[in-house]
């Protein structure tokens, strides 16, 4: 039997489906929950690395939180909250009364690691549905291929290999990074 059922953001907070602690079993798309396998070993390790590359460059310049796997309800009139593998929110976008267990802004850096082949075509559309919901720069990070694919508002995505840069833009400024370094 398939689940019809539609939850909100509210709804989950409160009780994760099947009693789930962490957010990273489950997203939630349009009110339908989908479940998000963990990821594999080689995927977790380059999350991690971007986290340390991203981490110093946040923290250093005390330039806003850097978050590992934690939920963004991205439109306020969507019951739409996506966990990216890494994000990053500026300073002043922070709000002092954040009462909730998930986020409601989109980050201004969401980065997604490509944990397999075939998940290409799903993380370029997430990267699209982050991009819809304001968020500024997306990093879809593919250990398979050594490549980390850049989006931004209004531009074609660009793929960068091992021999470029990875730079932070106006969202992150200064932070350059050689491809090859995420795949050490």
């Amino acid at each position: 039997m398939v689940e019809t059922r539609t939850y909100t953001v509210e709804e989950l907070e409160r009780t994760p489906p099947a009693g789930d602690v962490l957010l990273n079993d489950w997203e939630l798309i349009d009110g339908k929950v989908v479940a998000v396998p963990p990821a594999g070993a080689e995927a977790f390790a380059t999350v991690m690395r971007m986290a340390s590359l991203i981490g110093g460059a946040v923290y250093e310049n005390r330039r806003g939180v850097m978050y590992l796997g934690s939920g963004f309800k991205l439109f306020p009139d969507r019951e739409t909250l996506l966990a990216p593998d890494v994000a990053f929110v500026r300073s002043e976008r922070l709000s002092s009364n954040q009462r909730h267990r998930f986020l409601r802004t989109p980050p201004d850096l969401a980065v997604d690691v490509v944990p397999s082949f075939d998940a290409v075509y799903p993380a370029l559309n997430r990267g699209l549905m982050y991009l819809d919901a304001g968020v500024r720069l997306v990093w879809l990070v593919d250990p398979t291929r050594l490549a980390v694919v850049v989006m931004a508002p209004d531009e074609w995505p660009v793929t960068l290999r091992a021999r470029e840069v990875l730079g932070g833009g106006a969202v992150l400024p200064g932070f350059a990074v050689p491809v090859a370094d995420v795949f050490r």
